[in-house]
């Protein structure tokens, strides 16, 4: 988690296990699946959205460059058995704080789901953040502002809820003010913005929900 005002760049070795590149298919659309272990624990009814994106079915990149500034990695542990990640290689396209200019529209992918409830709706995700220079995203719905969202470091597949981190203090005294971000919606199709913040920070699956009981779960 990087807390200085001054950003600093330092390039860290991280030993991973073997991965394989996977191929993108795009388009996702905002699943509803009935029967999955997310509709398991958060019932989709007539009051509420439970809405399922596989992080790697992204639209396409919202960069006007040839490459995503994200890549889809093989993993049997993931949903679908694939992530995506900002890999080291992208380095150079870490954003500090972006607004919605050039700066984040060429370093994001991008998300299509339709509402039927008008609302306030969260987003979850699906995560492993590995260490404390890959524990973060930028996240946007529709044209919104993006949120600094800071992932919980684990080595293990974990849904996070995305929040907008303020960082208080420095160095040893450094607290870190968590706010879950809400989202109004109304009925209709919507778009959720992804966008590079740290390398290596890996996401599988992303959820859009009204209710404010759901707490998503996975077959594993």
């Amino acid at each position: 988690m990087r807390t200085s005002t001054t950003v600093l760049l330092l390039l860290t070795v991280v030993v991973l296990a073997p991965s394989v590149s996977a191929t993108h298919v795009s388009g996702n659309a905002g699943q509803h699946i009935a029967g999955s272990a997310v509709q398991q624990a958060c019932e989709e009814t007539d009051e509420y959205d439970v809405i399922e994106l596989e992080a790697e079915n992204y639209d396409g990149s919202d960069s006007d460059q040839s490459e995503s500034p994200f890549e889809v990695v093989a993993d049997e542990t993931a949903s679908g058995g694939e992530y995506v990640r900002a890999p080291n290689a992208t380095a150079d396209r870490y954003l500090s704080s972006p607004t919605r200019s050039d700066a984040f529209e060429n370093n994001s992918i991008s998300y299509t789901f339709d509402t039927s409830v008008e609302d306030e709706y969260v987003v979850w995700g699906r995560t492993v953040a590995p260490n404390g220079t890959s524990d973060s995203f930028w996240v946007a719905v529709d044209d919104g502002e993006p949120s600094r969202w800071f992932v919980p470091q684990s080595t293990e597949w974990e849904w996070r809820r995305v929040n907008v981190t303020t960082i208080l203090g420095a160095d040893e005294n450094v607290t870190y003010n968590r706010t879950l971000v809400t989202t109004p919606l109304a009925p209709g199709e919507h778009t959720l913005h992804l966008g590079v913040r740290e390398a290596e920070t890996r996401l599988d699956t992303l959820v859009v929900t009204n209710d404010p009981d759901c707490v998503p779960a996975s077959d594993d």
